[in-house]
């Protein structure tokens, strides 16, 4: 091998990023890798908080503390503060029907 053949260090170190950065952009337009969001899936909160809500016997929707954060149209509801009433309400259309929210949305009996 010719004398100054070999690839200098820099130049390897400048390769293996790209490599990375490249491997690291298909993973995310792959759907591997998502950056966070600030509230979930509205699907996905209605189904944790309605299993919650069915195993503690399906009481007063309207005193149901949400315990994830949701974004519905332009509706924030935040955990700890907001209710399975505030849920059906402003995600559902359901207006001041705690029966109707019971039953439509959460299944209980």
């Amino acid at each position: 091998m010719p004398k100054g053949a070999e690839l200098p260090i820099s130049t390897m170190i400048i390769l293996i990023l790209g490599i990375l950065v490249v491997i690291a952009l298909l993973a995310m337009f792959m759907g591997v890798w998502k950056p966070a969001s600030s509230g979930t899936n509205l699907q996905t909160v209605t189904a944790l908080t309605c299993n919650r809500f069915v195993a503690a016997g399906c009481g007063d929707p309207s005193t149901f503390k949400l315990q994830e954060n949701v974004v519905c149209g332009t509706n924030n509801l935040v955990a700890g503060t907001d209710t399975l009433l505030n849920l059906c309400e402003k995600c559902y259309g359901i207006k001041d029907d705690k029966n109707k929210c019971k039953t439509d949305i959460c299944k209980c009996p």
